[in-house]
């Protein structure tokens, strides 16, 4: 196995920066992607091939999932001394931060992730380890279930997980059921609003076997409604076929009055890794952001704001300026698009009227869009790059994106293929929106936004290979803006400089603010 430490790189594109954690198996460590600045999560096995498959086949569940709720999974990569893939990278506490808080605060969240789990068994997966460690909270309160390594299809046998997720037929060794999940997620539940768990401690695996609970009343001993208590009851139940469905428990927490929201957690730390809109089954477009127009400067001489005080923000702003303008990203490979393509997306580099999007005419119901070459290739992945040296004599090999279209029909394979191409462009998307694109590039940011949305709508109609291709021509849409950063931010920079230097201090800190959005 690759020694892992701070500064190790890997697949020529990943910067390890610190370990989260892991298991025998596995680790997960904090990295840095040399292609896009982002920060991601790596979860590496260990060197041997039974490690390796096990990761694969967690990627190859999670890579199909696409929810506002569930921790977004990118790319694989196989090594000769090893596997990792990359995921998002949550910087917040896990669910259990909740526990003791009053019974609205927990439940709001929990109506999320239940949101999350009914799309899950939607698509016929079973995680098998619901558990409060397995659900990261980021910095807006937004609940993701993560880490689906011991997941797998309903009704076939699983293996592994922690105790605390397992239901007595799990426990029996009975196939995977989706009541398996409601059962964890209820012991969940119970320990997050009373502060304690379920069952005794002395021999959990007989409690649940029986279901031997405790009184379900808040951490603060007050009792808690007759709904809430009645339906956990319902989620623990040892009978798996009297246990609600996912969206049946999300039906009973809204009739109670326990609407789904995101959490609200004080003073909590970053995430501890161990050893809002709910959206249904059919549903695949996380939440957005709006558009924000890019603020208009003023111009006039008298602004209203003191002088000492601009000057005040001016150079706190130059002091964050000057302390970020050495670490932009570097310059990603240039896509652009061949000139004179007719009927295809065209962006006109002035911000006066919305992007053009061409409609092909022997179709007028579909949009006709240009998708780079490099874009399709790279997103599309190869089956075996080449060996990339990362140390003086040490070569590895690596794969992105590797489809593993086994079992899958024509029609799975083309919904595998867009789903893939969708966790891309959402990577895309979140990377350029923390750097303001919404604000220097509007016009390739809508038009990427209406190809996403037009994806979306052939998604959800099931057209599967048009999907990807749209998903894909947002993409093109994107993939230039990368190389564009750093001299959008020194222009800002330059123009703000010059603005403050002739005294137009309210113009000057329109700019600054736009340099530090952009950074």
């Amino acid at each position: 196995m690759l020694e892992l430490k701070q500064g190790t790189q890997l697949a020529g594109r990943y910067t390890l920066v610190r370990r989260l954690g892991g298991d025998r198996q596995t680790q997960v460590w904090l990295a840095t992607d040399r292609l896009t600045k982002a920060s991601v999560a790596l979860k590496i096995s260990s060197g041997d091939p039974e490690g390796a498959m096990k990761l694969r086949a967690e990627w190859q569940a999670s890579i199909r999932l696409m929810h506002a709720h569930i921790v977004r999974v990118f790319e694989f990569h196989a090594e000769a001394d090893g596997a990792f893939f990359s995921q998002q990278y949550i910087d917040g506490p896990t669910l259990g931060a909740l526990t003791g808080l009053d019974v609205a605060e927990v439940l709001g969240p929990v109506g999320l992730l239940v949101n999350a789990l009914d799309y899950v068994h939607g698509k016929g997966l079973v995680h098998r380890d619901i558990k409060a460690s397995n659900v990261l909270i980021d910095g807006n309160g937004a609940p993701y279930l993560s880490d689906f390594g011991v997941s797998c299809p309903a009704g076939t046998p699983g293996s592994g997980g922690s105790l605390v997720g397992q239901s007595p037929q799990s426990l029996r060794g009975e196939p995977a059921s989706p009541a398996d999940d409601i059962f964890a997620l209820g012991s969940l539940v119970f320990e997050l609003l009373s502060g304690r768990p379920p069952w005794s401690g002395t021999d959990i695996a007989q409690d649940i076997e029986i279901g031997n609970t405790a009184p379900l009343r808040a951490a603060d001993g007050s009792a808690i409604a007759d709904a809430i208590v009645r339906l956990v009851a319902q989620m623990l139940d040892s009978d798996g076929s009297k246990r609600p469905t996912a969206s049946g428990v999300a039906e009973q927490l809204r009739a109670a009055g326990y609407e789904p929201h995101v959490a609200i957690v004080r003073g909590a730390g970053a995430t501890k890794y161990e050893n809002e809109i709910g959206e249904s089954v059919e549903s695949i477009r996380p939440v957005s952001r709006p558009n924000i127009e890019a603020p208009q400067a003023a111009v006039q001489a008298t602004s209203g704001l003191s002088p000492r005080n601009v000057g005040i923000a001016f150079g706190v702003l130059v002091v964050v300026l000057i302390g970020v303008i050495f670490i932009l990203p570097d310059r990603v490979p240039k896509t652009t698009q061949p000139a004179n393509e007719p009927s295809e997306l065209a962006i006109d580099s002035a911000e006066s009227e919305p992007p053009v999007v061409a409609i092909d005419g022997n179709n007028g119901d579909r949009v006709k869009v240009y998708v780079d070459p490099e874009v399709r290739r790279r997103v599309k992945g190869v089956a075996d790059a080449p060996t990339r040296k990362l140390d003086e004599d040490e070569d590895i090999t690596f794969s992105e994106n590797s489809a593993d279209y086994s079992g899958l029909d024509e029609e799975e394979r083309a919904r595998f293929d867009a789903e893939s191409t969708l966790g891309e462009l959402l990577s895309a998307l979140e990377i350029l929106e923390g750097r303001g694109i919404e604000r220097w590039a509007v016009k390739e940011y809508r038009a990427a936004k209406d190809l996403y949305a037009a994806g979306d709508k052939a998604y959800l109609e099931k057209d599967f290979a048009y999907a990807e291709e749209l998903y894909l021509g947002a993409m093109t849409a994107l993939e230039p803006l990368y190389e564009r950063i750093e001299p959008t931010f020194q222009k800002a920079y330059a123009d703000a400089v010059a603005a403050f230097e002739a005294g137009d201090r309210l113009l000057a800190l329109n700019l600054f603010e736009l340099a530090v959005a952009i950074t």
